[in-house]
């Protein structure tokens, strides 16, 4: 009876967040679709490639408001439970209040997995490829393609593959194809490339020059590229925290580090892809005391109404405090993990009073 009624109110909670995310996630792809038609009727993008950046948005966009959907989501499956005098009848049953959190936070626990699996699984391919038909689209054919994280463009006879794009003004391992109509004429390989007002340097290069008399190597410490490849084109595929998973987060930092390269965005992403999932789970354990105490008989509306704000407050709190950590050079976990004590202190203040 007692593993009946956690499924009872797991499945309450999870069905509640489902429900409230399909709802954020229609009115979010309505407005991105809107903002894609602005570019409707422009070479390279029509409405099919609309419809597919819509869809490429949704992952991302789910990610971010997770956390308030699972207490909309709770607030509106647990009140439902409410309403009906389900769970006064757990209560007089015996159910204690900090069992019935317990119940309803193994809702929570598939839900934050559920979140972890999204941010981890389905963000990175899916920014990774809006990136990529965004800048093809907009380059015109210069972008070609991109393989095992590699890019690969094209200028003029020059086909360029870049193994890294810390910034839109640098580049790690580059290297340059020329090709005069099919026939392969020169290779480039340059350890770094950086873009300043003269245009790109490449350091450490390497070139290779095929003929018919054979082959000539030359070496440089620094020598310039004329491209039209501009800092504004790469930029489009700066590596961005929401397109590497956890794993790729951890290695990119370190390779940062190893590079005396400005890693705090991306160390900052990687506790936040951390405490997110968790975050989620505290959601639950917060609407519990919000469902038993002041909304116990409160309406849909009110519920809904409450959620919003509470779930905005959190919201905008956790933005500012990331925020103000790196400004104040805080460390980046413990600028990430402050919302999600405060919120399991709530969470825990509110349940002993209603205890």
């Amino acid at each position: 009876m007692v593993r009946l009624l956690d499924r009872y109110l797991a499945l309450a909670v999870i069905g509640g967040t489902l429900t409230v995310l399909a709802v954020l996630l229609a009115i979010n792809a309505f407005v991105v679709f809107l903002a894609e038609l602005e570019d409707l009727g422009q070479p390279h993008h029509g409405l099919s490639q609309a419809l597919m950046f819509v869809g490429l948005s949704l992952p991302k966009a789910a990610y971010e408001v997770f956390p308030v959907a699972v207490l909309l989501g709770a607030l509106f499956g647990l009140g439902a439970l409410a309403a009906n005098r389900e769970l006064m009848v757990m209560r007089s049953a015996g159910m204690s209040v900090y069992r019935v959190a317990l119940a309803a936070g193994q809702g929570g626990v598939v839900l934050m997995v559920l979140c972890l699996l999204l941010g981890d699984l389905a963000i990175p391919p899916a920014e990774e490829t809006a990136r990529d038909l965004r800048a093809a689209a907009r380059s015109g054919g210069q972008v070609t393609t991109r393989v095992h994280g590699r890019l690969w463009l094209r200028d003029g006879p020059d086909y360029v593959n870049v193994e890294r794009l810390p910034a839109r003004d640098h580049a790690q391992g580059v290297r340059i194809y020329r090709f005069d109509g099919q026939t392969l004429v020169s290779t480039m390989h340059a350890r770094s490339a950086h873009y300043d007002e003269g245009g790109w340097q490449l350091y450490q290069a390497a070139e290779t020059r095929l003929g018919a008399d054979g082959t000539e190597v030359r070496e440089y410490r620094r020598v310039h590229w004329q491209t039209s490849l501009s800092p504004a084109l790469i930029g489009l595929f700066v590596v961005t925290p929401e397109s590497l998973t956890m794993r790729g987060l951890h290695d990119y930092v370190g390779y940062l580090r190893a590079n005396d390269l400005d890693s705090t965005d991306y160390e900052v992403a990687l506790w936040r892809k951390i405490v997110t999932p968790v975050s989620s789970l505290l959601m639950v354990f917060l609407a519990v005391p919000f469902v038993l105490g002041p909304l116990r008989s409160a309406g849909a509306g009110q519920r809904i109404v409450a959620g919003v704000l509470v779930g905005m407050t959190w919201y905008m709190a956790n933005t500012l405090l990331v925020g103000s950590g790196q400004v104040w050079g805080m460390h980046p976990g413990l600028a990430a993990g402050i919302p999600a004590a405060l919120l399991a202190l709530v969470a825990w203040v509110g349940m002993r009073r209603v205890a």
